[in-house]
């Protein structure tokens, strides 16, 4: 899976109908061969958003050298998640940093299909994920590492100062969760949620 940085909004993404084309990398991500990626077609994918589920197509592309194919993911999405970030970034801040019951946090996250048993695996997944966010978080903010081992090991007490830290003085969170969601891919190999 590429994560694309390509901005484009959902609605635009939409808007180009049935074939979209983000850029493609310059590299393939899996062997590093410069200008290898080739497109091959799509494959659909529901997008949850605010208002609407849509269902809409993700580009793939192959590497002419390894033979691997990507899917070219937009930045708006996560891997092998329906929400927009904007949707999960909304329910974590709810959730975790305004302490909301999980049904209040998925209602006020705006997503369509309110619900709490999702947003307590997306929890779950960060929960499981603790010691790799915490390194991640520590590999980007130096003064983390001394910070979180002063404090307790229990879900809300681990989980609010990374959602704090990810989210601290962003003017819009889902466009940090998503550089997070694909920095945290890229150096771990895996989705952040």
């Amino acid at each position: 899976m590429i994560i694309v940085k390509q901005k484009i909004s959902v609605k635009e993404y939409l808007a180009l109908g049935l074939y979209v084309w983000l850029e493609k990398p310059k590299k393939c991500p899996t062997c590093k061969t410069e200008n290898s990626l080739k497109r091959i077609g799509y494959y659909t994918r529901w997008i949850c958003g605010k208002s609407e589920e849509i269902l809409a197509r993700i580009g793939r592309v192959q590497c002419k050298n390894c033979k691997i194919s990507h899917g070219l993911l937009p930045w708006f999405l996560i891997p092998r998640k329906q929400e927009t970030t904007e949707i999960i970034a909304r329910f974590l801040q709810f959730r975790i940093l305004e302490n909301m019951t999980l049904k209040k946090a998925m209602e006020e996250s705006g997503s369509k299909k309110a619900l709490r048993q999702k947003g307590a695996k997306w929890i779950t997944k960060l929960w499981e994920k603790r010691k790799k966010l915490k390194n991640y978080m520590a590999s980007i903010f130096n003064r983390f590492s001394t910070v979180m081992n002063k404090i307790l090991d229990e879900k809300r007490k681990i989980l609010y100062p990374l959602i704090h830290l990810i989210f601290e003085k962003s003017p819009d969170i889902s466009v940090t969760l998503s550089y997070h969601n694909e920095r945290f891919h890229k150096e771990l190999n895996q989705p952040l949620i």
